[in-house]
């Protein structure tokens, strides 16, 4: 039987930060068990609503979003991987269809993006909502054809390295629940002419070691 009392507590100590983190959903998860019944279900989902209702703001709907997304599953996901190649268009197909899927967040930790079909799929992400956040090396933004000056006026959120080492990551994490990598550059030669390769997956452990590692980024390139 739902414990509704700490269903409320749990539910409320994850909208004080507008963000339901991995171990939120998991204590979640534990909570409400593998199934949940259709009056359950309601109950969670419009207590959930009550909350974002109370206090409105874009942080809080993309919370509420995550929060009906969870209790509308049934069964744990299935960690899902795809991998693409280049030369072609198939790594530039997977992460811009990636991008297009975001709801709430992406996080983009990337040596170089030039290309511009790329670059305007996360301006019209970021226009829709989605918390877009990027992590790029110094150097290579003021080469020619860098859309880092392009994403800035934007409005995107963007920080560099500032020193003589390079930023070399390719990689980008979407809603916190998938994580693309690979030897890709987020250029136009990259799927043109490169032997290039990307994976993209849901797997659990994964996606929090590139948490991680993005986060500790951000605040070092502060």
């Amino acid at each position: 039987m739902l414990d509704r009392e700490m269903i409320v507590e749990a539910l409320a100590d994850s909208f004080e930060d507008h963000r339901l983190s991995r171990s939120e959903r998991k204590g979640i998860h534990r909570l409400v068990g593998e199934v949940l019944d259709n009056q359950s279900r309601h109950f969670i989902r419009n207590r959930a609503f009550e909350m974002v209702l109370a206090e409105p703001s874009k942080e809080g709907l993309h919370w509420l979003h995550d929060m009906v997304k969870l209790i509308d599953q049934k069964q744990p996901q299935v960690a899902l991987s795809k991998a693409a190649f280049s030369p072609g268009p198939d790594c530039r197909s997977t992460i811009l269809k990636a991008i297009r899927k975001a709801c709430s967040n992406i996080e983009v930790c990337v040596f170089t993006i030039t290309d511009n079909e790329i670059t305007t799929a996360l301006i019209d992400a970021h226009a829709r909502g989605v918390n877009l956040r990027i992590v790029t090396d110094d150097d290579k933004s003021q080469d020619y054809g860098s859309d880092i000056k392009r994403l800035k006026q934007a409005g995107v959120q963007v920080r560099m390295d500032h020193n003589p080492n390079h930023m070399h990551h390719k990689f980008a994490l979407f809603d916190r629940e998938n994580v693309l990598t690979g030897s890709y550059n987020w250029t136009s030669s990259a799927w043109k002419y490169n032997r290039e390769n990307v994976v993209l997956t849901s797997d659990e452990g994964l996606v929090a070691a590139f948490i991680a590692e993005f986060d500790v980024l951000w605040r070092q390139f502060a």
